[in-house]
């Protein structure tokens, strides 16, 4: 057997240069000397000669030596089949990670199609949470209820915030100042649902004496995403050449800032139609987020 020295050697060879190691050969050990982890079976096999005790031939040494070459060759078969592995693989790996072939195109894709797949999932996410909380309402509640600590649907809302907040904190956008609003509105969306509202009706802080401290996380949260949101389409607007990507943010910024002013007033009013007003103020942001996707997408 090989010294832990120079099996580490032989490894350490094969990370720096798998063509290298191909045309070294570990079974070169029958030229190293039997004290240095050469090959002594042939040694002992001499050595062992044909005695006997108590009238029977001794053979166990002459067995013991002869599985010895077996398990080498079985030890230097997996040996070949780990260094083709490694030679198949090794390039590959290095085209996906230098290219950008393969996954890195998937990711990609994945990443541009983020204005798409955060929305719905969020959208759906809210249609199965309402369902595992009785008496919720769809008009007169809002969906940050639906989060509420200790209910059975937040299990399902709280993710659904967790993947709108990463779709919108990957999704491309051509102006530097939109990612950048975009980032910020991504990551207030996350703080939102890991700081959720305390009860389904989400006491309003500093006004609801029932208000905690994680009611006020939440409330600063949540005002913070939607003034982002307000936002994005307007300096989309400014920013943009001209075309139907431009026409479609300024519209859609009269559509949020509409919506902003509808969902505020609302809640300050405990209104029946709360939940409605922010539905439609994120109808209008949601459609912005495809907008941008398909504009992305149409640029190649």
């Amino acid at each position: 057997m090989t010294t832990l020295k120079e099996t580490w050697w032989q490894y350490g060879a094969a990370v720096i240069s798998p063509s290298c190691w191909l045309l070294s050969s570990p079974s070169t050990s029958a030229s190293r000397p039997p004290g240095r982890g050469g090959n002594t079976s042939l040694a002992r096999l001499h050595s062992v000669g044909p005695t006997r005790d108590r009238g029977r031939p001794v053979r166990a040494a002459t067995n013991a030596a002869n599985r010895q070459p077996h398990a080498r060759c079985r030890g230097d078969a997996r040996c070949r089949c780990a260094r083709a592995v490694l030679v198949a693989a090794v390039p590959r790996l290095w085209s996906v990670l230098a290219r950008g072939h393969g996954l890195g195109v998937r990711l990609g894709l994945v990443c541009r199609t983020a204005g798409i797949w955060g929305p719905i999932m969020f959208c759906g996410a809210a249609v199965l949470a309402a369902r595992r909380q009785p008496g919720y309402s769809h008009r007169s509640h809002h969906i940050s209820g639906l989060a509420a600590r200790g209910e059975r649907s937040a299990t399902v809302m709280v993710p659904g915030f967790l993947v709108l907040g990463l779709s919108s904190a990957v999704m491309p956008v051509t102006s530097v100042t939109v990612r950048r609003l975009a980032r910020m509105a991504g990551f207030a969306t996350i703080v939102a649902g890991l700081v959720p509202a305390s009860a389904p009706r989400c006491p309003q802080p500093f006004v609801d004496p029932e208000a905690t401290a994680s009611d006020v996380g939440h409330g600063v949260a949540s005002l913070a995403t939607f003034a982002l949101w307000t936002a994005m389409p307007i300096v989309a607007f400014r920013q943009c050449q001209p075309g139907w990507f431009r026409s479609l943010s300024g519209a859609l910024s009269l559509w949020t800032v509409t919506g902003f002013v509808s969902a505020g007033a609302t809640r300050t009013d405990e209104s029946a139609h709360s939940g409605l007003a922010q539905r439609a103020f994120l109808g209008g942001v949601f459609a912005w987020y495809g907008a941008t996707t398909i504009a992305d997408l149409a640029q190649g």
